[in-house]
């Protein structure tokens, strides 16, 4: 049988505080990716994974890139304009994204002789890409809304009920 001592009382009563503090930390972490880093920094696309082909590796690499940027424009689109607008100017193949983009930088690569691979993230200078949208006739939607808490509420016959011990 497992007596309780005082040493072993205290650490019973933190294990409890401890698994709460965890999954805060937890779930701290995990919105510094996803969809709340996306409404940080909607200009921000990650994950774009390119792969082409060339005479050389460099040759390949620029063309992964420069369909690269195609892609991360669409995603951005998708982000930050309506459905309606986005259908539009998803078939547009922009010849002046070059000036859209203010950079990228390379999650990973691969190159061989001939062939490149890579995931990148691509960087949008805001004011350009609204300017663009604006001459296209477009709203554009970049504001992330401010973040919520939300408690379910039990409607008990005493009253409203956020939790009972």
């Amino acid at each position: 049988m497992l007596q309780l001592t005082p040493s072993t009382r205290c650490l019973w009563n933190v294990r409890p505080i401890a698994a709460v503090a965890a999954v805060l930390l937890l779930a701290a972490g995990l919105s510094a990716s996803g969809p709340a880093a996306a409404a940080s920094e909607p200009y921000r696309i990650g994950g774009v994974q390119v792969s082409a082909k060339g005479k050389t590796a460099a040759e390949a690499k620029a063309r992964a890139i420069a369909s690269g940027r195609q892609a991360a424009l669409r995603r951005l689109l998708r982000r930050i304009t309506g459905p309606a607008d986005y259908k539009r100017l998803a078939a547009i193949r922009w010849q002046g994204i070059d000036q859209l983009v203010s950079g990228h930088e390379f999650e990973r690569e691969r190159a061989t002789g001939t062939e490149y691979t890579g995931v990148v993230v691509y960087r949008f200078d805001r004011e350009k890409v609204r300017r663009w949208l604006r001459g296209q006739k477009v709203a554009v939607v970049d504001a992330a809304a401010r973040p919520a808490l939300v408690l379910p509420v039990w409607q008990a016959k005493r009253g409203p009920l956020l939790w009972d011990d």
